[in-house]
């Protein structure tokens, strides 16, 4: 029975590069959390500053959605849809990293220093429970339908599965229910934070929402575990430094 969930879980990893909150609360106040804008005008990502020029994300959001080709950032928005007058100076995927698949889908965005910086996010590489509960972060659509951007929170129960953190969620837009969330188109690259401690243990990578989002079904969110040693100290090697 373990093998068989295992199974089912893993076909969710190779779905399309979408990531949203569709159920959680405006958040306020989080300079840390940015928009992430693209020069193909089509790739929006969510990220996050670990350090005054750090910014983590997914590796997949530095290639085009249109053609795979590498992509350039453009805009970084933060809380109150102001642009951060910042620059991009460099993009690292981790070396693990292949197209397709949430196991490494990390990245750092070297730009010029955020002046707003309130360090918010810390990462940790604590191991955590099989199961629990996790809050997301997100700064891509609250609104799929409507193509609304914003920024929100949310909590999920979540299964942990070796590189993997699966949270589960509804995959319509419910913003009057609290306390059940999902993510959906443009969050990929936001923290995922467990609940207890206030850590980020993972990124958000993807989901299936947007290709059921008109069904009852629930979707499936996959994020980057940091828990996996190569994802920490990626992660870490530039923040030491």
């Amino acid at each position: 029975m373990e093998r068989f969930l295992f199974i089912i879980f893993i076909c969710f990893i190779k779905v399309s590069n979408v990531l949203a909150i569709i159920n959680g609360q405006t958040l306020h106040g989080i300079s840390d959390l940015v928009r992430l804008e693209f020069d193909d005008g089509d790739s929006v990502c969510s990220g996050f500053f670990i350090k005054k020029t750090l910014i983590v994300t997914s590796a997949h959001c530095l290639y085009s959605w249109k053609d795979g080709s590498k992509s350039k950032l453009t805009n970084i928005v933060t809380v109150g849809e102001k642009k951060l007058g910042i620059q991009a100076l460099e993009y690292i995927s981790h070396p693990k990293y292949e197209k397709g698949l949430a196991t490494h889908d990390l990245a750092i965005i070297k730009v010029s220093k955020n002046e707003l910086y309130e360090g918010n996010f810390q990462i940790s590489s604590e191991k955590i429970p099989t199961w629990g509960t996790i809050v997301y972060f997100g700064a891509g659509k609250i609104d799929m339908e409507n193509k609304i951007y914003g920024r929100a929170k949310g909590e999920s129960k979540y299964l942990k599965l070796g590189a993997y953190i699966f949270g589960i969620g509804p995959s319509k837009n419910s913003v009057n229910k609290e306390g059940f969330s999902s993510i959906a188109s443009n969050d990929s690259g936001s923290p995922v934070i467990l609940k207890e401690t206030g850590k980020v243990v993972a990124v958000a990578s993807q989901s299936t929402a947007i290709t059921i989002s008109e069904t009852f079904l629930p979707a499936i969110s996959v994020s980057t575990s940091l828990e996996e040693s190569s994802n920490y100290s990626f992660l870490a090697n530039f923040i030491n430094h």
